[in-house]
């Protein structure tokens, strides 16, 4: 099964598409007729960075690159099937967007496959899309089937100079509307100001600590107004001592921090707490004894993330 995390080697670099009309096969209507029909590339939307997507959608974007113009390849159309069905026709130097729900899907991109539609009457590239994910592609070079996956740090300059190409009429019923990621605001506490030194309990707070979560809960009880929210407070500890007791501290943390913010007034059904122990440091401070320096480099990772978004109702 092909996993679109998986490391690739560069391709080739791009260049700017130096044909705007080109010709690409078009499948019309119920009979799934095809025939060749101009396009002008220059017609189709610029790329901007696409959005997050909801969890109960995977966001795709493929993308072609572009090809010299004496190409035989570059007046072809690559058709993306999914899961059997035509989704478009992606012309050298376009790329497509579209949403799928998560899961197993047959996903695939073939060049000058007419008049057989290898990717139509034969998938064979399964692939595994999770729920809020979105993955960058690419159309292989061959254009023989699997897409070649990309990160977006990687992808999204290659798109830049990239139009959106629509023309085609959508016949794959797996594609559906992409639903926007539902918008969040991180709150980041300092664990120092929260807590006495190496403590997480609840009479461990400090009153600044406390005043500072009384705060937060009053502005999000302001966004609890506009309707119901998901909460989660993650505890986070630094890398000095046991892993196993960085996990433990940091979720006492954050427990502790989801009561006093469950006692201002916020609904405890919306929040849950996790500890993630060092997992995710935001400053790297190397290894070593628990050294002066190092505890005070060290201060931003010891934190509790209070991360709250409109709860989406499915």
């Amino acid at each position: 099964m092909l996993k679109f995390n998986m490391s690739t080697g560069k391709l080739a670099s791009r260049t700017r598409a130096a044909v705007l009309l080109a010709s690409a096969t078009v499948c019309m209507g119920a009979s799934g007729l095809c025939h060749a029909q101009a396009v002008d590339l220059s017609q189709g939307a610029a790329y901007h960075p696409v959005p997050g997507v909801a969890k109960g959608q995977a966001q795709l974007v493929v993308m072609r690159k572009s090809l010299p113009p004496g190409d035989p390849a570059a007046r072809q159309g690559a058709h993306v099937y999914i899961d059997g069905s035509l989704n478009t026709a992606l012309l050298p130097g376009t790329y497509t967007r579209f949403c799928v729900a998560p899961g197993q899907h047959n996903i695939e991109a073939y060049v000058g496959d007419e008049p057989f539609f290898a990717g139509k009457a034969h998938p064979r590239t399964q692939v595994e899309l999770k729920g809020g994910n979105t993955y960058f592609v690419a159309v292989s070079d061959g254009g023989a089937g699997e897409l070649v996956p990309y990160g977006r740090e990687k992808m999204e300059p290659m798109l830049a100079d990239m139009r959106e190409l629509r023309f085609v009429v959508n016949r794959a019923q797996a594609v559906m509307p992409c639903e926007p990621e539902a918008e969040r605001t991180i709150y980041t506490l300092k664990s120092d100001v929260l807590f006495d030194f190496a403590r997480g309990d609840s009479a461990a707070i400090t009153a600044e600590g406390r005043a500072e979560i009384g705060r937060l809960g009053a502005e999000i009880r302001e966004k609890a107004a506009e309707g119901p929210l998901n909460i989660s407070v993650r505890g986070h500890a630094d890398p000095i001592g046991r892993a196993s007791s960085n996990l433990v501290l940091s979720r006492e943390r954050a427990q502790s921090v989801r009561r006093v913010l469950v006692s201002s007034g916020v609904t405890s059904e919306w929040i849950r707490a996790e500890g993630v122990g060092s997992r995710e440091p935001v400053t790297d401070c190397g290894a070593g004894p628990a050294t002066r320096s190092r505890i005070e480099c060290n201060a931003p990772n010891r934190r509790v993330e209070v991360i709250v978004q409109p709860a989406v109702e499915r």
